[in-house]
């Protein structure tokens, strides 16, 4: 199994080099197979609108106020679009059927699993003001967007923590109730307070559901440790 960390309008601040360093040294630690980067469409350019260079459906937010001091009011201008995960996870789908057939894959679930990564603000249905992350199990697919939890020198891995959840979810792990990385967060207070490991029984399910999954780095999650 291979895992593709895609990018997918991704530019700085929210997506940074080291924030993609960090996501891909995590991942390699604990999964045993392939890591890869891929970019798709134009990333890390100065704004969103040039950015996405891919069709993709959203909405407007109006009156809309970012409580994150770390924006400027040039980044709140060209972050009032939100981007609708299905959206997302069509091309990202796309890219997960070039790729199996380019190395003639078989297609499955599992085969090939594609995390995205993306700076602009994500919502999973119009019942949802926004999402950190968002998972399509069936296919394959997560996609995590660092736009709602950057922050300016940030030392709690807030994007590696949505990553690693949303990398539980494609491992068939379900939302835990322990002091654990699948734990429910609702804000960022919670997500701060997370914890960046997997509690004892989601290990022992990773396990069983993949062998790929290295045991031994699965306590070792921090992006700085060796």
């Amino acid at each position: 199994m291979t895992i593709i960390l895609a990018l997918v309008g991704a530019y700085e601040p929210q997506i940074s080099t080291e924030c993609i360093s960090q996501a891909y040294r995590c991942l390699q630690k604990i999964y045993s197979g392939d890591v890869i980067i891929v970019a798709v469409g134009n990333h890390h350019t100065e704004h969103r609108k040039d950015c996405l260079s891919i069709k993709v459906k959203g909405r407007e937010i109006t009156n809309f106020t970012h409580s994150n001091s770390s924006y400027t009011s040039t980044e709140k201008y060209y972050n009032q679009f939100q981007i609708w995960t299905r959206s997302i996870f069509s091309i990202l789908l796309k890219l997960k059927r070039r790729f199996e057939q380019i190395y003639s894959i078989k297609a499955s679930s599992t085969s090939t699993l594609i995390i995205g990564l993306t700076s602009v603000d994500i919502f999973p249905s119009n019942q949802y003001h926004f999402s950190y992350g968002q998972t399509d199990a069936e296919n394959g697919l997560a996609i995590v967007s660092g736009y709602r939890i950057y922050k300016r020198g940030d030392t709690n891995n807030r994007l590696v923590k949505v990553l690693l959840h949303e990398y539980g979810h494609l491992m068939k792990l379900t939302h835990c109730e322990c002091s654990c990385i699948m734990s429910i967060v609702s804000s960022l207070s919670e997500l701060d307070e997370r914890p960046l490991k997997f509690c004892s029984s989601c290990i022992n399910q990773l396990l069983q559901n993949n062998e790929s999954v290295s045991p031994k780095n699965l306590l070792i999650l921090s992006p700085g440790s060796e």
